[in-house]
C-alpha cells in the first residue's frame, strides 16, 4: 500500500480525500485502492470514506464561523430596488454589511424591516441603505429603498461542495487535518457496529479538537484586531 507524507511546511498543501481514505484503510484494515470504481449494487470503502467525510466538514462548518469557510462579494444597489439574490454558495452572511467602504448596514429581523418599510418614511432615500434581512427565500432586503448606486461588501459562510472524487480538496484547514480524520473515524467506527465504549472515545477525541480549533481561531481573531489603544495611536 502506498504512503503518503503531508508536510506542513509544503507550499500549498492541503488536505486531499485521498489522503484521508488511505490513513482510515490502514486504520480499519481495508484494501487501498488507488482508483476505486463503483456501481449501485456495491459501496466499497471508499463510499463510506466519501460519506462520512462530507457529514463531517459539513458538521464542522457548523460549529462556528470559520474563517476558512468565508468569502467576500459585492452587490451594486439600483436606485427603487430593494431585492437582491446572494450568492449562490451563501450560506449565511457574517455580520454586518460595509457599503462603499465608509458606511455599516446593520442586520435585523425581516419583521423589523417589513415595519420599518411599511411606515412609508424614507422610501427612497439618496443616503446609503442602513438595514438589511435574509428573505424566506434566500434573497437580501434592504432598508431604505436606495435612490442611488451603491456597492455593498459582503462576507459570507460558503456553503460547503460535497466530495465526489478522491482528487477533490478538503476546505478546512491543514493543521486541523487531524480533526477531520478523527471525524471520520468516528462515524466508521459507529457504522461498525463497535462496542459503545469504542464510539464514545472516538465522538470524544472529535469533540475535543472542535473545542481546540475554535480556541485556536478565537485567538487568531483576537491578534488580528486592532486594540482600542492601538486604533488611538493610529489615529494620531
Amino acid at each position: 500500500m502506498p504512503t503518503t507524507t503531508i508536510a506542513l511546511d509544503r507550499p500549498g498543501a492541503r488536505i486531499v480525500v485521498r489522503d484521508v481514505y488511505e490513513k482510515l484503510a490502514r486504520e480499519f484494515d481495508e484494501p487501498y485502492l488507488d482508483n476505486p470504481t463503483t456501481d449501485d449494487s456495491e459501496v466499497t470503502f471508499a463510499d463510506k470514506v466519501m460519506d462520512a467525510l462530507n457529514e463531517v466538514v459539513n458538521d464542522i462548518a457548523s460549529r462556528y464561523d470559520w474563517r476558512w469557510t468565508r468569502a467576500e462579494d459585492t452587490i451594486s444597489t439600483i436606485p427603487g430596488e430593494t431585492q437582491y439574490p446572494l450568492p449562490a454558495d451563501c450560506a449565511h452572511i457574517v455580520g454586518d454589511i460595509t457599503i462603499d467602504n465608509v458606511g455599516i448596514v446593520k442586520r435585523k429581523s425581516l419583521q423589523y424591516l417589513n415595519k420599518k418599510a411599511s411606515l412609508g418614511t424614507n422610501t427612497i432615500d439618496t443616503y446609503a441603505p442602513r438595514i438589511y434581512a435574509v428573505d424566506s427565500d434566500g434573497s437580501l432586503v434592504i432598508w431604505p429603498t436606495p435612490g442611488d448606486a451603491w456597492v455593498m461588501v459582503l462576507e459570507y459562510q460558503r456553503e460547503i461542495e460535497p466530495f465526489t472524487s478522491l482528487d477533490d480538496i478538503v476546505p478546512v484547514p491543514l493543521i486541523d487535518r487531524q480533526l477531520v480524520y478523527n471525524g471520520c473515524r468516528a462515524l466508521l467506527k459507529a457504522s461498525d457496529g463497535n462496542d459503545p465504549q469504542t464510539v464514545l472515545r472516538a465522538d470524544k477525541a472529535y469533540e475535543q479538537g472542535i473545542l481546540r480549533s475554535m480556541l485556536r481561531e478565537i485567538d487568531a481573531e483576537d491578534d488580528s484586531t486592532p486594540s482600542e489603544e492601538q486604533d488611538q495611536v493610529d489615529d494620531l
